[in-house]
């Protein structure tokens, strides 16, 4: 060893000018075929880092450490190809390395020791890759499979403080022109060596200064504190005794300064070494996890989703074996107690946009993979809350949840500052002044941002239903495919429109319109179904099975409220009205037209409602209005009668079959462009003219409906809005799809096939066929007297005028036949249909009394 030494010592200062003669280069062109010819690796693999770009929002220190994160999540990020690599550092970003397969990365964070390191690893003849960083020097070595777990800030055998970067698991910032003090001191021309030993870590981990076994390098009591060190590392028992022996004599020779040998001798130095070897260790196995084999460095948990700055809070312990969490005992003869056997972490907080509370993002590991949970600070911090986490696989129980609600809040109060501040909603569409679709939000300027940007909006679920829904809204399969699928169904003009209507919903709340429902209605179940999946697939997935979003009729009133408020202002699609109960039906419309949800209460006081302005798709065997007499559900109704693909034959049916398929595999591009489009600000700048253009469109589809029918002239509204998103349709694809004869066929046919619209006029025909087939019940003057209930007054006379009826009569019967009575009554007043003198009653005076009856004109009956 001595000889090894004095001949290395006379080549040192050559050693050292070799190093030194490599230029300390910043890789600035071709990154990778440098990278695969120092790592003899094709498989090279380059990742976004947010370096000093625009995506970095921090300022002073914090900025250099969120400099070193990655954009996205880096494991599943596919490689960087070398032009986007290249593109990326000349926009501000930096660029990480994941250390290549089959190499270890030793990180010092200290210069002085770096630099003591780098001249015992040269002596020793070791060759490596050297890359100078901002505060030390980091060592790139061929794997020697003896390092299992990436760790940080843990003391080698040597005594010298590093981290640990292993292939798969770990990736270093890679230099280049726009890193600070970052470059490659020294770059090996051939094969690397493998990890030394010496440089394994002990189970000691630094978690302040105090925690060191002795400063490096050794200058004080040398004899001693080696001496020390060398008996816990035999306590340790992870080397064997040559591996010891060399140890301290690398800690004697090159660790001390000046080096023990020089001035004491070498055999002064082997009586010490030889006197530490002579001990037995006690048998404890330090590496098996035992309760105090644990550290307060939250960087042993693999690939954890936290910032550099992010710490564990006082008090709180991971095993270095298994990643239990553990809380510290203050007494030292007292075990630490175990809490949670998963590691938990926090990852970020959040603001509800919809309801302006804050929540928790909070990640478990399990099984080797990190699951992220989203909930309310009232959920994360209560513990009969928290307990109901567990059936998602959250680590709580009813023994220690109220451990789990301590640390949580000791790990947000320590890590306040570290922890960023995310944007979240309960609601899908327009929000915060882009646009959310399941797990992307378009901003202001029309680029779509994941949901782990800060500077994204991404949704929270009040349960898994309401995620498992969302998750639908994905993409599959191209654009392209999308649109020359649905290209082919331009013939049939009742699909078209239901296409137009899906894109039109988006266009509700901007042009400030309301709820409509656009429903398929016939008494086959050819191509209803399929049309439903059309107009779906512009959204996310058109299936009604696996986890689609086209959801049937057959659900609670709760649960469609749920969903649309939820959806808000992307459709709603339910499907088959007769697998619902028909009573469940009518309320439903009702609420889900509103566009408010059924105000509840909670234990405080009431809770915040949630409010939607789309569309609402459907389909049955029966109109849905059939279901309810309210003239509101009519007067938003768009019914659609007969197959949405013409007749029924063999060919139509395949070419059916065919289009189902294609929109399988291409699905929720559309929709996600659409926005886009309407984003850009050279559009915004024409939305004026798009608002005036639908009022004028009202006008002519106003102009084509019959005198007689208002309730169809109030959905001259949603043609209008129908019109006018199928041209920003052609305009956002470049389409030349003829628009306006397929809406004004479709709109010629509705009002044809709905007369019945008019609820007004409707409910006075029933009353006056109900009248005419009691005629007897009806007093032919006010003197005569009639058999049984009385129904008003109908004077027999060819030239009559008028019927009385009685009030509560009438409206008992009006609510028989399925009509609001009020309401009815109301509009037939407001439309000239009766004669009155007190409200929408007449008075009349009969034997020196007043009676009052509801008086129908015989005109209004007979016209």
């Amino acid at each position: 060893m001595e000889e090894k030494n004095k001949t290395a010592r006379n080549n040192r200062q050559s050693g050292l000018d070799t190093c030194k003669s490599v230029a300390m280069n910043k890789i600035n062109n071709s990154i990778i075929p440098q990278l695969v010819n120092m790592f003899d690796k094709q498989n090279i693999k380059l990742i976004k880092l947010k370096g000093y770009g625009p995506i970095n929002k921090k300022e002073g220190d914090d900025r250099y450490s969120e400099a070193k994160t990655p954009v996205g999540k880096w494991k599943e990020a596919e490689p960087l190809t070398e032009h986007q690599a290249q593109e990326w550092v000349k926009n501000g970003g930096w660029l990480g390395l994941e250390i290549p397969e089959g190499f270890d990365v030793i990180d010092v964070d200290d210069k002085q020791e770096g630099e003591l390191l780098q001249r015992l690893l040269s002596l020793q003849g070791f060759k490596f890759h050297e890359m100078q960083t901002k505060n030390g020097l980091q060592f790139f070595f061929k794997t020697s499979g003896n390092l299992k777990k990436q760790r940080a800030r843990f003391v080698t055998a040597l005594g010298i403080v590093c981290d640990y970067r292993l292939s798969g698991k770990g990736y270093t910032v890679l230099p280049t022109q726009n890193t600070e003090g970052r470059s490659w001191s020294h770059i090996e021309s051939g094969a690397l060596s493998e990890t030394p030993f010496y440089l394994e870590p002990s189970p000691k981990m630094v978690n302040k200064s105090e925690d060191r076994p002795f400063s490096v390098p050794i200058q004080e009591a040398r004899n001693n504190t080696v001496h020390s060190w060398l008996c816990a590392l035999v306590e340790f028992n992870l080397w064997n005794k040559e591996q010891l022996q060399q140890i301290g004599e690398l800690i004697f020779d090159s660790i001390c300064n000046p080096s023990y040998y020089s001035t004491d001798g070498k055999e002064t130095a082997e009586q010490t070494i030889k006197s530490a070897l002579s001990h037995k260790p006690s048998g404890k196995n330090y590496e098996a996890g035992s309760n105090r084999n644990t550290t307060t460095d939250i960087r042993i948990l693999p690939n954890v989703p936290v910032s550099e700055k992010v710490v564990l809070p006082y008090g709180w312990l991971l095993s270095e074996a298994n990643y239990a969490l553990y809380q510290e005992s203050s007494n030292k003869n007292r075990s630490d107690q175990l809490v949670s056997h998963n590691p938990i972490v926090i990852t970020g907080r959040y603001e509800n946009l919809t309801d302006q509370t804050t929540g928790i993002v909070t990640a478990f590991l399990q099984n080797g993979r990190w699951k992220e949970i989203k909930r309310g600070r009232d959920y994360m911090m209560v513990q009969n809350k928290l307990v109901e986490l567990s059936s998602f696989g959250f680590p709580v129980t009813s023994v220690n949840s109220r451990k789990i609600v301590q640390y949580l809040s000791d790990f947000e109060a320590r890590n306040q500052a570290e922890l960023p501040v995310l944007k979240a909603s309960e609601q899908l569409g327009w929000i915060d002044k882009g646009f959310l679709i399941g797990d992307t939000f378009i901003d202001e300027n029309g680029k779509e941002r994941k949901k782990d940007d800060t500077d994204a909006v991404s949704f929270i679920g009040a349960d898994a239903g309401d995620d498992q829904f969302v998750q639908g809204f994905h993409t599959r399969g191209s654009l392209e495919e999308w649109l020359e699928t649905v290209g082919k169904v331009q013939d049939y003009h009742r699909v078209m429109v239901g296409l137009y209507v899906s894109f039109a919903s988006v266009l509700v709340e901007l042009f400030k319109s309301n709820v409509f429902i656009y429903e398929l209605s016939s008494d086959t179940s050819k191509g209803k179904t399929i049309s439903m999946r059309i107009f779906a697939s512009v959204w996310g997935n058109p299936d009604e099975k696996r986890n689609g979003i086209l959801k049937k009729w057959n659900t609670t009133l709760v649960n469609l409220e749920r969903l649309a408020g939820i959806s808000n202002n992307i459709p709603l699609f339910l499907d088959d009205t007769k697998e619902a109960d028909p009573k469940n039906i009518a309320r439903s419309i009702y609420q889900i037209t509103s566009g408010q949800g059924k105000g509840r209460g909670s234990t405080k006081g009431t809770q915040k409602m949630k409010y939607w302005n789309n569309v609402i798709f459907s389909t049955g065997e029966q109109k849905i209005t059939n279901f309810s007499k309210d003239g509101g559900t009519a007067g938003r109704t768009l019914t659609v009668n007969g197959l949405p693909f013409g007749e029924d034959s063999p060919e139509t049916g395949r070419f059916v079959k065919r289009i189902d398929l294609a929109i399988r595999r291409n699905y929720g591009h559309a929709g996600r462009e659409f926005i886009k489009f309407i984003l850009k600000k050279e559009n915004q700048a024409d939305w004026d003219e798009w608002e005036e253009r639908w009022f004028e469109y009202q006008d002519v589809f106003i102009n084509r409906v019959p005198e007689n029918n208002s309730v169809a002239g109030r959905l001259a509204e949603y043609a209008a809005l129908i019109a006018v998103a199928a041209q920003l349709v052609n305009l956002c694809f470049g389409v030349e799809w003829d628009s306006k004869s397929i809406i004004l066929k479709w709109w010629d046919e509705l009002i044809a096939d709905n007369q019945e619209l008019d609820r007004p006029k409707e409910a006075l025909q029933a009353v006056y066929d109900w009248a005419i087939a009691n005629r007897s019940n009806f007093k032919f003057n006010s003197s005569e007297a009639v058999k049984g209930p009385c129904y008003g007054e109908w004077d027999d006379e060819m030239g009559w005028t008028e019927i009385r009826f009685n009030t509560l009569l009438l409206e008992d019967q009006l609510t028989k036949l399925g009509y609001e009575a009020k309401a009815i009554i109301k509009s037939w007043k407001n439309r000239g249909w009766l004669d009155t003198s007190h409200g929408y009653r007449k008075q009349f005076t009969r034997k020196g009394s007043s009676e009052y009856y509801v008086v129908v004109k015989r005109e209004a009956l007979e016209n």
